[in-house]
């Protein structure tokens, strides 16, 4: 591949897809964001707010995240597949993939919600989720 002038592949060609970077975003931040509404279960269905944990109970918004975090976890491995990265990459993805583990497992079961434990999972877990993901990128464009 061609490299531009700080060393990074260059995509004339072939240029990155937008749409899997935006699903690995929409659907992470999406799924975290749900997690953490779910601590405002009581006050969204007192004020009528149409949130999903408040539509679906905490069980459903659980499963909602779940669901929510697998499509960026593929949409992650479809990118980094789709650009051709350097196979140690995956192993950023694998480290990404084990993120979200920590957060469900963080968060509890549907039938037993550790409702203290989602700060730590939003704030500490999405933390580091979002610099891994930044390393993953770099680390593909890097070690192309």
């Amino acid at each position: 591949r061609p490299r531009d002038e700080l060393g990074a592949p260059r995509y004339a060609e072939n240029p990155p897809p937008d749409n899997p970077m935006q699903a690995v975003l929409m659907f992470y931040i999406g799924g975290f964001d749900i997690l953490y509404a779910m601590q405002d279960i009581e006050f969204d269905r007192r004020e009528k707010l149409h949130s999903i944990p408040a539509r679906f109970g905490a069980a459903g918004a659980m499963w909602i995240a779940r669901v929510s975090h697998t499509c960026a976890a593929v949409a992650a491995a479809y990118l980094i597949w789709y650009l051709k990265f350097n196979p140690l990459v995956w192993g950023f993805y694998v480290v990404l993939v084990s993120l979200f583990i920590a957060e469900h497992w963080l968060v509890g079961s549907v039938k037993n919600p550790r409702w203290e434990k989602i700060p730590v999972a939003f704030f500490n877990v999405n933390s580091a989720f979002s610099l891994v993901f930044l390393a993953t990128i770099a680390a593909g464009a890097f070690l192309a």
